[in-house]
């Protein structure tokens, strides 16, 4: 196969590929990149087969054989080139590239060793807005655990069923949700488990029009215009979340965002270097931040104007928890739901986008003096 491209849209699309490369292998073939037409188009493809991403490039290959290449360095010597038209070709399982008055050369491998991709079925199908799918995937993949103990917890749990869908992650300190409505997914119904990786893809990818989604038996693909993202899912039940949200409690905390992430940074440069605990004492219109770390014999403390409607109370959470919470809270002011200070606190927007309901919940840390 031979093809002819502009260095620049080569480059590029290669760069979108390699991402997908993984940097450490057992398997020798997963280090390359295969390059075939398809439909009178180059096609690249790459995968660490739990996540494979394929896409389409405005360029004519000539030949149909295909060819498979070493990524890095093939990537290394395209990203080098000067701006001009680049031929690459394969033959005899020799890879050669030529740009202006230089020639290099890379040795192949053979096509029938590089994994191949699940074949889409249509079974379970639906398209969704890119942004929205997108949002949902901010507002909770930070949540999502590392702890290899609970693999299900290592991935985003997506939930469709009657009309809506849910999009959660939880490491066991604290759990993000989201809900949306008044999305055409026909009569699709389903729960899975993804990893985070290939949702990060996904916010690189995401256009701002329609995404269409592929659910099937142990992977997802989504279609992203010329490009398609493949992943395979993590299998396990995961926990019934919705038990662990409170339904009673009966105090609501209102303060501007800005303001509360502004304080709560300060404050917790002198936290505990282990709990990065940042104690919240409540009373009707303002709150008293206060963080302590023995170890420097340091103190820091700060009040703030709030809204509060509740006994006065005080509770403790690990401030970058609750940081990573309030950047995903959109609006002037966040408002947080209380019971006591072993409880579990709410954060929600103020006012939420009309179809869409997210939260985020913060175990409490055991106080300390």
């Amino acid at each position: 196969m031979r093809i002819k491209a502009q260095k620049d849209v080569l480059a590029s699309a290669i760069g979108d590929v390699l991402s997908v490369v993984p940097s450490r292998t057992t398997l020798p073939i997963l280090s390359n990149l295969l390059m075939e037409p398809e439909g009178g188009k180059l096609k690249l493809s790459a995968t660490d087969l739990d996540i494979s991403i394929s896409q389409l490039v405005d360029v004519t290959p000539e030949g149909e054989e295909g060819m498979v290449v070493p990524a890095r360095k093939f990537a290394e010597i395209i990203r080098e080139l000067p701006p001009a038209e680049v031929e690459v070709e394969s033959e005899e399982g020799r890879i050669t590239i030529r740009c202006g008055q230089g020639v290099y050369q890379l040795g192949g491998a053979e096509k029938e060793d590089f994994p191949k991709f699940p074949q889409p079925k249509s079974e379970k199908k639906f398209t969704i807005p890119g942004d929205s799918l997108c949002r949902m995937v901010e507002k909770t993949s930070f949540a999502v655990s590392t702890d290899q103990a609970r693999p299900v917890l290592n991935g985003v749990f997506w939930q469709i069923k009657e009309g809506k869908m849910n999009m959660v992650a939880t490491d066991g300190h604290r759990l993000a949700r989201i809900s949306l409505e008044g999305i055409s997914i026909g009569e699709v119904e389903e729960e899975v488990i993804i990893p985070p990786k290939v949702l990060q893809h996904l916010l690189r990818f995401a256009p701002g029009d329609d995404v269409e989604v592929l659910l099937q038996p142990n992977n997802l693909i989504f279609n992203l215009g010329s490009t398609q993202l493949y992943s395979r899912l993590l299998e396990g039940p995961y926990p019934d979340y919705e038990a662990v949200i409170p339904k009673d409690n009966d105090k609501l905390l209102v303060v501007d965002r800005e303001l509360f992430i502004s304080a709560i940074r300060r404050v917790s440069v002198l936290s505990n270097q282990t709990t990065h605990q940042v104690k919240l004492l409540l009373k009707t219109k303002e709150a008293e931040l206060e963080a302590a770390n023995q170890d420097l014999g340091g103190v820091a403390k700060e009040v703030i104007e709030v809204e509060y409607k509740g006994e006065e109370m005080e509770v403790g959470y690990n401030a970058y928890f609750v940081l990573d919470a309030l950047k995903q809270i959109k609006g002037e002011r966040v408002a947080i739901e209380l019971k006591g200070s072993l409880s579990p606190g709410l954060m929600r927007e103020e006012r939420p986008k009309e179809g869409e309901d997210y939260l985020c919940l913060v175990m409490p840390l055991k106080l300390t003096e």
